[in-house]
């Protein structure tokens, strides 16, 4: 309710009600906006507020009149803006009125409302429109509750949708792309805007940040324009919902469109089948959790999170915890059941395998490709390379003159690294100081640092040596040559741009071809990297499903490098026999594996070809 309504009380005057003020003799007839004038002394619509010595107006009862008028006649010229602007605008769904009605129950009420009705509609004429579903267009006459408010103020709806009467015409937002979308045109008021109030505006959101310690990267989310845009579309005045808001209605109405979403990706469980994806790790409070999470083609679901601190993990009870998660999500729904490639991981993967026979276990690309790496880390001239170039690194970023005089000589470069697992951050780290060896080498022979207090001890004498020795640099770009190749396809398997299981195969077998070559074709060079590198791939991470991801990939299927080899052919086959139970449908399987082999029909279209490397496979 308006608060000036709290200074007024109602009169019978001439069979007619009126409003008189607390504090004076006079009667009004008419809406609270005259009221307001009245004691403000605004002199407008009414006479001023005079008053006398034993009834004088309480000065904060003049000045709250003035501040609610100038809220007012802000808001009409921001409407008078937004009027000129194309479209409709989308009003706050609980939006007081400007003027609020005085509510009379009593039968002599209709004078009063009149009147008020006349104050509200001075304004107005000519806006009297309305939404009414099924018709082509609007109409004038006029119809009762909330919609006929907004719309006699020619106002958009709620929610940005047109109320129906018998059927629905549709947003005609949805017909045309936002205007923050990178195809999307400008508003007027948007482009007019100037570079000044759009700074003013980021600042204010950075200020945010800054004030309630939001990290950087939430303003990636997806969420955060959209917040913007709505915003945006109600303009000024907009008050930011409250703390008991955000933890009330907002988060049960958030809660619920989840769940409805999570129901729709269980709907697509059933269509295309999905994977459970468990992440084991320890939190600040050193308990063991298990997540798990299931995929499908529509997204990524959190299913549920375990702690299994207290609780030995054992191959038996592990199979038992998987056991549970499988009955959760339905066998019939699961292609693959994926887990780090620990001994006991791996045991209770088999014993769900065997029970069910319907997927797969497959252990997790990423640790493997990991546990490549660390193997050929621990080879003694790897490992000589990593221990020296790590001496280096620690002594330029523990001595802070050191440090300051390497930023200087590589102009800003770091030589440290950090990337998905220790073993690769290793890596990109001999990278990158061989990538730096000429500044670091003219860094120690400079006169800065000659002048270095600590030039001369032990520890900064073996960094030197280090250095200035090329049997140092020969081991690194023997590391580098064999270890870089599956630092990519560790990149390619954590990659969140594109699923990765159509494109493993592939990408270890080209890895294995690159280190041969880097090796100049060497057996007694390269034989031993390719056995530590087929123990991992053949005894854990190649599953029939990587075979049977890399032959329905079109864009690896139709390349002149694809091999049509018998280990292949044998995942494809195993696959099919598990993931298809029916004989007949597996006869199916194999009459759509000749036409897509053969490129018929519609698979052999120019649009097909050309989306066999632009799409996903």
């Amino acid at each position: 309710m308006d608060p000036t309504w709290q200074w007024y009380e109602r009169v019978k005057e001439n069979n007619s009600l009126k409003l008189k003020y607390g504090f004076c003799e006079n009667t009004f007839s008419g809406g609270i906006i005259r009221m307001k004038h009245h004691l403000a002394g605004t002199s407008k619509d009414a006479s001023p507020y005079v008053g006398g010595p034993n009834k004088p107006l309480p000065p904060f009862v003049r000045q709250q009149c003035l501040d609610m008028l100038h809220v007012l006649h802000q808001k009409r010229i921001q409407k008078e803006i937004e009027d000129a602007d194309v479209g409709y605008n989308v009003p706050l769904e609980d939006e007081e009125e400007e003027e609020e009605a005085y509510e009379c129950d009593d039968e002599d009420s209709s004078s009063l409302r009149t009147d008020l009705e006349t104050s509200r509609g001075r304004d107005r004429r000519g806006k009297e429109i309305m939404y009414e579903g099924g018709r082509s267009g609007l109409t004038g006459r006029k119809r009762r509750g909330t919609t006929d408010i907004r719309a006699r103020r020619g106002m958009r709806p709620p929610s940005g949708r047109v109320p129906t009467g018998r059927s629905s015409v549709g947003s005609i937002k949805s017909f045309f792309p936002s205007y923050t979308s990178p195809s999307g045109q400008p508003q007027i008021h948007a482009a007019m805007t100037s570079k000044d109030m759009l700074y003013h505006a980021q600042k204010q959101v950075g200020k945010w940040f800054y004030d309630a310690c939001i990290p950087f990267n939430a303003a990636n989310s997806f969420q955060f324009q959209a917040m913007a845009d709505a915003i945006a579309s109600i303009g000024p005045g907009f008050k930011m919902p409250s703390y008991h808001q955000l933890r009330g209605k907002i988060l049960q109405d958030t809660v619920k469109e989840v769940s409805e979403h999570c129901d729709e990706l269980k709907l697509c469980w059933k269509e295309t089948g999905c994977s459970i994806m468990s992440d084991g790790w320890t939190d600040t409070r050193s308990r063991t959790l298990v997540n798990f999470l299931v995929y499908c083609p529509k997204g990524t679901m959190f299913l549920k999170s375990l702690d299994l601190s207290d609780v030995p993990k054992t191959a038996e009870i592990l199979f038992n915890v998987f056991d549970n998660v499988v009955q959760e999500v339905g066998p019939a729904n699961i292609v693959q059941f994926i887990t780090n490639n620990a001994a006991n991981y791996r045991a209770a993967g088999d014993l769900l395998f065997q029970k069910y026979r319907t997927f797969y276990w497959s252990p997790c690309a990423t640790h493997c490709v990991n546990l490549m790496l660390q193997d050929l880390n621990e080879m003694h001239d790897m490992k000589s390379a990593i221990d020296q170039c790590q001496e280096v690194t620690k002594f330029i970023y523990n001595h802070a003159y050191v440090l300051s005089l390497m930023r200087k000589f590589t102009k800003g470069v770091e030589l440290i690294r950090p990337a998905q697992t220790r073993f690769a951050t290793n890596v990109l780290t001999v990278q990158s100081v061989v990538k730096q060896r000429t500044p670091l080498r003219q860094m120690f022979a400079s006169e800065e640092w000659a002048a270095y207090p600590h030039a001369h001890k032990r520890n900064a004498s073996l960094v030197v040596d280090i250095i200035f020795n090329n049997v140092f640099w020969e081991s690194c770009m023997k590391l580098l040559k064999v270890c870089v190749p599956l630092v990519k396809v560790l990149r390619l398997a954590d990659s969140e741009d594109r699923p990765s299981i159509g494109y493993l195969y592939e990408a270890t077998d080209k890895a294995k071809e690159v280190i041969r070559d880097n090796l100049k074709e060497k057996k007694k060079l390269y034989m031993p990297i390719w056995k530590i590198i087929h123990k991992r791939w053949t005894g854990q991470l190649h599953q029939p499903l990587h075979a049977t991801a890399y032959y329905l990939n079109p864009a690896i299927r139709f390349s002149p490098t694809f091999k049509k080899d018998r280990e292949v052919m044998h995942g494809l086959l195993d696959c099919i026999n598990v993931l298809v139970e029916d004989s007949t449908e597996q006869d199916a399987v194999h009459n759509e594996l000749d036409l897509y082999d053969s490129c018929f029909r519609n698979m052999g279209l120019p649009a097909a070809v050309r989306a066999r490397t632009t799409m996903r496979p």
